[in-house]
């Protein structure tokens, strides 16, 4: 039996799908996509600014499978609340009977647009590294007097996202009280790093700031889901306990954060790594990695309007738009130890000569063959059974 054939009448099925509607945002995300990649830590990167047209969300959305009844407006570089046409977006989709999230960081929203989908009844998903003075630390720009405003427009149609670090593990409990407050959801993750100790926070001018130290104490409800106001409570007297004998350190630049950086001090200036039509040297067979994809179910429309059948391609194909890493990637390839800039495990070799291998077989595929404008979403995942070589599963 043909892999595609598999593919549409089992388990990999799509249930869910994500949209990426814009690379606008307001916030700007040091630590994510918009500022960090393996060779790139100063300022923003240089991601086209894109919006997804109209039309090509609502084609994707009508040839999706009749069992997906989930979608996620969730941005690569943006925020979903910077596309314009979100509202017609969403009519659209809730005629089709589909259920919405939208993933947002709750500034620069127009408020009359909030209203009108929180009157269409989508659920939202804010990210947040603090709260009114520690709003602007981690996620810069962010701004605290906005996303009040919006907790108080949407209330208990949030999930409010709160990422851990040891500076603001202290306002925890004042977190949860604005929860309660609204009857917001509240989800508590650590926060994310370049390393095991620190996340360089640096603008989108390139200006370091100071490092984000990370927590690595007890951090009770980790990755839960906590609404029930009971539930909240519990949480918010284990936070109170924990902080009796905490102490922060100061946000500040630290010497392992200037370890880190060293190999940073000016970022790559390259060409896109999608234009050339081979890259100079193979990393690894691509399909030794293919089982990896096998078990996924999720399906993901880009902000270009491509569509890919698995995280690891979209996340690489937009990692792909900025022209920070051909050069590097290639130089990496003949000498790992003048490429490996600060990679220093092997398992960090690894993930590089992994993304090597997916973007290989990007410059060997027609992308266009990808894209959902001139194709129906049937023949596109049919490429993924012969271009990607899930035909070997």
């Amino acid at each position: 039996m043909l892999f595609f054939d598999f593919y549409l009448n089992s388990s990999m099925a799509y249930t869910t799908c994500y949209i990426d509607l814009t690379t606008e945002s307001l916030t700007y995300n040091p630590i994510g996509p918009q500022g960090q990649w393996a060779w790139h830590r100063f300022g923003k990167r240089d991601y086209p600014k894109k919006h997804l047209p109209l039309k090509i969300a609502k084609k994707f959305i009508k040839d999706l499978d009749s069992e997906c009844n989930t979608i996620f407006l969730k941005c690569f570089y943006g925020d979903s609340l910077q596309y314009k046409s979100i509202v017609s977006l969403v009519k659209y989709a809730k005629s089709l009977n589909k259920d919405v999230f939208i993933f947002t960081y709750a500034t620069g929203y127009n408020e009359s647009t909030l209203k009108k989908l929180v009157d269409l009844d989508v659920r939202f998903y804010v990210h947040t590294t603090g709260i009114s003075d520690m709003s602007n630390l981690v996620y810069l720009k962010q701004n605290a007097q906005d996303l009040d405003k919006f907790l108080s427009i949407t209330k208990s149609k949030t999930m409010l996202e709160y990422l851990v670090y040891d500076h603001n593990i202290i306002q925890v409990p004042e977190v949860i009280d604005v929860c309660l407050k609204y009857n917001t959801q509240l989800k508590l993750q650590r926060g994310q790093g370049y390393s095991i100790n620190v996340a360089n926070i640096i603008d989108d001018k390139g200006t370091w700031l100071h490092d984000a130290l990370l927590y690595d104490g007890d951090l009770p409800n980790e990755n839960e889901f906590v609404n029930a106001r009971t539930d909240l409570i519990l949480c918010k007297n284990k936070y109170e306990s924990i902080l009796e004998t905490f102490t922060p350190q100061l946000l500040k630049r630290t010497a392992i954060g200037s370890n880190l950086l060293s190999t940073f001090t000016l970022n790559s200036k390259s060409k896109n790594i999608l234009s050339s039509p081979k890259l100079d040297k193979v990393f690894m067979d691509f399909n030794t990695i293919v089982p990896d994809f096998k078990l996924k179910n999720n399906l993901f429309l880009s902000v270009t309007g491509h569509v890919f059948a698995n995280a690891e391609l979209y996340e690489t194909f937009n990692n792909a738009l900025c022209n920070d890493w051909y050069i590097p990637l290639n130089k990496y390839a003949v000498n790992k130890l003048s490429g490996r800039h600060q990679y220093r495990e092997s398992y960090a070799d690894n993930y590089i000569e992994r993304v090597g291998s997916i973007l290989e077989r990007f410059t060997e595929t027609e992308l266009d063959d990808l894209h959902v404008e001139n194709n129906n979403l049937t023949d596109i995942l049919s490429q993924y059974s012969s271009s990607f070589g899930y035909r070997y599963i």
